[in-house]
């Protein structure tokens, strides 16, 4: 009695487990549940951080140090379909007043970005609102793997930087190339015809105070001519219209035209820069007029095949020109890497240039690019 009386317990327990199971399965069948969100479909966090060690000669002083050269955490946050928030923190070392040597924190991207639906050729646009992208060094670092080297050409040339306080918009250029070129060379700004960027902002950057009334007005335009045949070669110009960042207003006006290819193993660019003064206002003579000035740079990689190591080069020329005195600054960069876990690199350069007139230069680095 006992025994049958556990058995019917038994059977009544797992019935009651299994049946609502089956009724739910039923009901699934009827009508379909939807799982429910993850954090991770509403937030993303990822790092990016620039680690080296460089060995200095100049003017026969020598020194070695290690450096953080970029440490940046970034959160995006997505408030709705069409909108998103985005926050990116670097650290810096400040090299100013009593606090000199500290490492501090601070800010290099901080929007509110609100995607536009296709319009006519346009497709993928964008709208930013806050610390915002300006239009070519986000670009041109995609192109140019080395970041963690240096800085790109023109901001090294300290034309402008990559940031800056103000609103812009982006947006493709006859949809979106697919094929092996995007998943495998270059998804960064896939429009089939090229892409379209431009933005008003404060004429100092994302580090400066606005010292002025002006707003500096920049463009960058993107050409894919051949994106079936050669989807690698693009033509692009950039041009910035504005006041550099000093009360005196001076002008800063730029012109640039910029070819390049990207293929499987080979990276090729070609630029030119023409115009006067620069973002900060500190291209200018006594009475505070801007002074003309004009550079260009070539960079090549050339991935060797069946392996994760890959070599580069770069040339970097820039003339300033003051009082019929021509300012030269010659820059020359070759090195070497080896990337490991996808994107993940450690890099090797030998940088020797002239800055200005300022001494030779030779510089040894060993740097760690690291993404997650």
């Amino acid at each position: 009695m006992r025994l049958f009386t556990l058995r019917v317990c038994l059977i009544f327990l797992i019935f009651n487990m299994v049946g609502p199971v089956s009724l739910k399965a039923q009901d699934s069948l009827k009508q379909p549940v939807s799982s429910p969100k993850k954090f991770s479909d509403y937030i993303k966090i990822s790092g990016l951080f620039y680690l080296a060690g460089q060995y200095r000669v100049q003017d026969q002083q020598k020194n070695f140090s290690f450096l953080v050269r970029r440490a940046y955490l970034t959160v995006n946050a997505k408030i709705s379909k069409n909108l998103l928030v985005r926050y990116t923190q670097d650290i810096t070392i400040d090299d100013q007043g009593d606090d000199a040597g500290n490492i501090e924190i601070r800010i290099k991207y901080l929007y509110l970005q609100y995607h536009i639906p296709d319009f006519w050729f346009i497709t993928d646009s964008r709208f930013k609102f806050g610390i915002v992208q300006r239009p070519w060094l986000d670009f041109e670092e995609h192109i140019n793997a080395y970041r963690v080297q240096g800085t790109m050409f023109m901001e090294r040339s300290s034309l402008f930087n990559s940031a800056g306080f103000g609103m812009s918009y982006q947006g493709l250029l006859g949809g979106r190339l697919s094929g092996e070129y995007i998943e495998k060379i270059h998804p960064h700004s896939p429009g089939k015809y090229g892409s379209l960027a431009l933005g008003l902002y404060n004429g100092g950057g994302y580090h400066q105070f606005e010292r002025n009334l002006s707003k500096n007005f920049e463009v960058r335009i993107t050409l894919r001519p051949f994106p079936s045949t050669v989807p690698g070669l693009q033509f692009s110009y950039l041009g910035i219209f504005g006041k550099g960042n000093l009360p005196e207003k001076p002008d800063f006006v730029l012109n640039a035209g910029i070819v390049s290819y990207e293929s499987r193993y080979v990276t090729v660019t070609a630029q030119y820069e023409s115009g006067r003064g620069n973002s900060y206002g500190t291209f200018v003579d006594s009475t505070f007029r801007a002074l003309p000035q004009q550079g260009f740079s070539f960079y090549s990689e050339l991935k060797i095949p069946k392996t994760a190591f890959a070599v580069y080069a770069r040339y970097d020329h820039f003339l300033l020109r003051q009082c019929d005195v021509e300012k030269v600054s010659e820059r020359q960069i070759y090195g070497a890497s080896w990337r490991f876990f996808k994107q993940n690199k450690l890099v090797f350069s030998y940088q020797n240039g002239n800055i200005y007139g300022n001494g030779h230069a030779d510089i040894y680095d060993l740097s760690l690019d690291v993404s997650f």
